[in-house]
């Protein structure tokens, strides 16, 4: 059975976090590969002006010296909506044997309810959730508490959480990490604004947080402006 681990999102653009926390996620629970899904149509929040090819190029540019590490076109149609649940429901008719870790921050975990078909995305996939600053567990409500109470495993029940790690589907992990929460938008702002202002400063913080390949390639096809 091969364990992958799912990053899904519009990579918008694609950044180190993002990579940094599919090798944590690979290396905590012992994954084979982490597959990077971007989604050519979001139902949430659709804020992607460049192409679903330039986000892809992006991520193959971050990827270049990476390993573990793989990519899927599974969302590439942008002429209708893609739901988690539908693609995970979809990878695993294709690929029955592999079992699935659906990684998210636990800001998403607290609307999971909302989500097309949301509290069944464990049919198919174990969920790994992340711990963000800002977001507390107190805040979440009674259905998912209830959810909670039937799916999770928590890393700081050790022997519990290892032994859970082997099954295919159904399982929470909730991971007590924090992690940074990186801002997509506040990337694309600065961008545009070294584009107005011709000022390498406006590019201080992109440079810290871009793969160098993923700001060359945004300044040179002009993304962003």
């Amino acid at each position: 059975m091969k364990r992958i681990g799912i990053l899904g999102g519009s990579f918008n653009p694609v950044h180190k976090d993002h990579i940094s926390l599919g090798k944590f996620v690979r290396e905590s629970l012992n994954l084979d590969e982490i597959m990077l899904i971007p989604n050519a149509n979001p139902p949430h929040k659709n804020t992607c002006k460049v192409t679903y090819q330039d986000r892809v190029n992006m991520l193959k540019l971050a990827l270049e010296k990476e390993e573990g590490f793989c990519i899927s076109n599974i969302e590439e149609d942008a002429s209708i909506p893609h739901y988690s649940f539908d693609t995970l429901k979809k990878l695993n008719e294709e690929n029955p044997n592999n079992a699935y870790f659906f990684i998210m921050g636990l800001d998403s975990l607290l609307y999971l309810d909302k989500w097309h078909l949301g509290l069944h995305l464990t049919d198919y996939a174990n969920l790994v959730v992340m711990c963000r600053k800002g977001y507390e567990s107190e805040k979440i409500n009674d259905v998912l508490v209830n959810f909670l109470k039937s799916h999770a495993v928590y890393d700081s029940n050790k022997d519990e959480f290892n032994k859970a790690l082997n099954d295919k589907c159904g399982r929470c992990f909730m991971i007590s990490q924090m992690l940074n929460a990186i801002s997509s938008s506040n990337i694309r702002d600065d961008i545009k604004n070294f584009y107005t202002n011709h000022k390498d400063t406006y590019l201080t913080r992109e440079k810290a947080l871009l793969p160098d390949g993923v700001l060359n390639y945004i300044l040179t096809n002009h993304l962003y402006a």
